[in-house]
C-alpha cells in the first residue's frame, strides 16, 4: 500500500475525475497507471521494424552519410 500527499488542488481534481468516472480514487489511479504502462510498452526499438522498408535507405547508405571522409 502507498499513501500519497497530492495537495488540495490535485485532490479536488482527482475527486472531480472520480465522480465523472463513477469509481474510487484507488481504481482510477490503477486504471491510469495501467493505461500509461500499456502506451509506453510499445515504445521499444523493435516496434519500428520495417519503418524504412522500400525507402531506398540502407544500412550502408546511412553509414556513408554518417562517416563521410
Amino acid at each position: 500500500m502507498l499513501t500519497l500527499d497530492i495537495g488540495s488542488e490535485f485532490e479536488a481534481k482527482l475527486q472531480a475525475l472520480v465522480e465523472q468516472e463513477h469509481t474510487t480514487p484507488e481504481l482510477l489511479i490503477q486504471k491510469l497507471i495501467s493505461q500509461y504502462t500499456a502506451d509506453t510498452a510499445t515504445d521499444d526499438f523493435f516496434a519500428c521494424a520495417g519503418l524504412w522498408k522500400d525507402s531506398g535507405i540502407t544500412q550502408e547508405s546511412l553509414r556513408e552519410q554518417a562517416w563521410r571522409k
